[in-house]
């Protein structure tokens, strides 16, 4: 596989557009379908961001003799939007229906995300982050730092709602900045 393939290829196997991988790594989505339609081929930085952004190995990005095959065995914690669907509802003991019900949505439509045969929307991503306080850009994207500590739309409209919260953030983000 080269890295046209390969590009699509994770993309793919993220379940995420074109438009969210080249956002999570900085580039357009322009570029980044340049790249999948072997128009452009892209530098190191490109493929080290990649590696990084989604925990992959550089090696295998840069291997063409290396495929699909190669990917599962060498980046075995890449991790699914789909699976960490099925993490948060194992973690919290729910059946598939009683998951479903907590966030208003589907039973089947569950069983097929969680089975990677539909793709996990931004939608359903908000709708576990606020039914069980996981961060949907850990879900879509596995930030670590966003897993149980969620900073979504609901925190930033209460945020709004207390000018002293956001005051007192204020000032330990610039304490803090100072220390450094």
């Amino acid at each position: 596989m080269n890295i046209a393939q390969k590009t699509t290829f994770l993309r793919n196997h993220l379940g995420i557009t074109s438009a969210n991988f080249a956002l999570r790594c900085g580039y357009s989505a322009p570029y980044l379908r340049q790249i999948e339609t072997y128009k452009h081929i892209p530098d190191e930085e490109f493929l080290i961001t990649v590696a990084k952004v989604f925990c992959i190995s550089l090696d295998w990005l840069k291997d063409d003799t290396q495929g699909e095959a190669e990917f599962t065995s060498n980046n075995e914690n890449v991790i699914t939007p789909n699976q960490r669907v099925r993490m948060i509802r194992q973690e919290t003991g729910l059946t598939l229906a009683e998951f479903a019900f907590k966030i208003g949505g589907d039973q089947a439509t569950l069983s097929k995300i969680e089975n990677g045969k539909n793709p996990l929307t931004l939608r359903m991503a908000k709708r576990i982050e606020k039914a069980y306080n996981v961060g949907s850009s850990w879900i879509l994207y596995g930030e670590e730092r966003n897993r149980y500590c969620p900073v979504g739309e609901e925190m930033i409209e209460y945020l709004k709602d207390h000018p002293d919260l956001r005051y007192e953030i204020r000032n330990r983000m610039d304490k803090e900045q100072t220390e450094d």
